[in-house]
């Protein structure tokens, strides 16, 4: 993955000793006892400190002493100790020694070894991304659906947390109303939709962006919608899919209509939660064949399976039973 993308930033605990061991810079992230407990113990609400404090020593012991990989600091390593740093710091020091290794200092060479720190890969402040699926179910290269949650108006910007690529999304047609707000909305791969009605125009729009091979978001719901159920879906998703023959990747994300619900005006700091599901991949059609009903309504009630199932686990996740 890093040859194929000409880099990367790598991490886990065996990355610079065993899997890159000739990286050219290596970082040991390292915090003392306490503030490890004490950052897990807030991850997991429904566990006390000690607890917490027992199973990160036991852990380490057993990550310590197995005989495959055993965790343990590559020689030239540099390492960071996190106690007492926000993640912003975090960031900011690593960078740093990267800039210090000059203009050869390829992202191919960075192997950032976590071994002692909070589980959780973080996307943005306040946002964890889950672990059923992961971003490794969302496709590096082609198109293909998006399908998530919806229950703010900053899921677009959470579901651009899971790709590095352009997603083409679906705004509702009062935005461009607005000629500079419009531009910008545009600008960044949105296209407007009328909705309560069948809009031909934004569906002609998607097949095109999935003809040029770029992901589109499909909110299979439609507009927001509140609570925990996920409500009766549109066939909107399955339609597009079917007819294109490119899989939809359905996403929960939980804790959003907290970070910003229906009438408020700023972002409010909760803890968001992603969660990527497997992708679903279409049945099949001849060429030039018709996508019959009964194929796009069986897509769409599987996906609104994978998606309440998704949600479920995002909004627990998330600390929103």
């Amino acid at each position: 993955m890093a040859e194929a993308r000409g880099g990367g930033v790598i991490e886990g605990r065996d990355i610079g000793t065993v899997v890159f061991p000739d990286a050219e810079l290596k970082v040991y992230l390292t915090a003392d006892d306490s503030e490890r407990a004490a950052r897990r113990s807030k991850e997991m609400l429904d566990l006390h400190y000690d607890q917490v404090a027992a199973d990160i020593a036991r852990r380490d012991h057993i990550d310590s002493t197995r005989a495959s990989s055993p965790l343990s600091a590559a020689g030239d390593a540099v390492t960071v100790d996190t106690t007492g740093l926000g993640i912003d710091q975090v960031v900011d020091k690593v960078a740093a020694l990267l800039e210090k290794g000059g203009a050869d200092a390829r992202p191919m060479g960075v192997a950032l070894v976590r071994v002692r720190s909070g589980r959780g890969r973080r996307l943005l402040p306040g946002v964890l991304a889950g672990q059923r699926g992961g971003p490794g179910h969302v496709p590096t290269e082609g198109p293909f659906v998006l399908s998530p949650i919806h229950r703010s108006y900053v899921d677009t910007m959470f579901c651009g947390c899971t790709t590095r690529r352009r997603l083409r999304f679906m705004g509702k047609d009062s935005v461009w109303k607005y000629k500079a707000v419009g531009r910008f909305v545009s600008s960044l791969g949105g296209f407007p939709v009328h909705r309560g009605m069948p809009d031909r125009e934004a569906l002609r729009i998607c097949e095109a962006a999935i003809a040029a091979g770029e992901p589109v978001v499909i909110y299979p719901e439609g507009e927001r919608k509140s609570g925990a159920v996920v409500q009766p879906l549109r066939d909107g998703a399955a339609f597009v899919a079917c007819r294109t023959g490119v899989p939809i990747i359905p996403v929960g994300i939980g804790g959003s209509e907290w970070a910003m619900p229906k009438g408020a005006r700023f972002l409010h700091p909760v803890r968001v939660a992603i969660i990527i599901g497997k992708p679903l991949i279409p049945p099949p059609r001849p060429e030039g064949a018709r996508v019959p009903r009964r194929v796009i309504s069986e897509v769409t009630e599987q996906l609104h399976t994978e998606l309440q199932a998704l949600f479920d686990q995002a909004r627990a996740k998330a600390g929103r039973p």
